[in-house]
């Protein structure tokens, strides 16, 4: 029985954390050439008439081509191009064979985009506040040391 078939962004809507980690391909592609979905970005919407939820969207991942990862010279990871013009199918790990499980398994997922930039300049802004404020009552600085509690 073959998977239904669908554009990208509903199949990975339909799927668990919007497809995030998912190893999805177009119907015409080989059986061992597949993208593995690292970010998606859907939205939703209904239309007028309709009580059918509709999903629009972007997904980012790592190309497979016949069993092999394909890295991109620049990038972790590039936009999935493709996704509403043609039908995509969902690939469950366990129906790969040895090697191209393997290949897949030893690939590692990169990691989420965090932006590390507000959290720094939060420390940075934190530590110049207690850094003023002990410059200018080094009395009561010392005091609040004290009443931390030592670990």
């Amino acid at each position: 029985m073959k998977p239904p078939a669908s554009q990208l962004p509903r199949l990975l809507a339909s799927l668990p954390k919007e497809g995030v980690h998912a190893l999805v391909r177009p119907v015409q592609w080989p059986e061992n050439s597949f993208w593995r979905i690292n970010r998606s970005k859907l939205k939703f919407h209904t239309q007028e008439g309709k009580d059918e939820l509709r999903a629009h969207g972007v997904a980012w991942g790592q190309l497979f081509w016949r069993g092999k990862h394909l890295p991109h010279p620049r990038k972790r990871q590039e936009k999935v191009s493709g996704s509403l013009k043609w039908k995509w199918v969902h690939i469950p790990v366990r129906q790969l064979d040895e090697k191209t499980r393997a290949s897949v398994e030893a690939t590692p997922a990169p990691e989420p985009l965090i932006k590390p930039k507000r959290v720094q300049l939060k420390a940075r802004h934190m530590a110049a506040l207690e850094a003023q404020a002990s410059a200018t009552n080094p009395v009561e600085a010392d005091a609040a040391e004290e009443a931390k509690p030592t670990q």
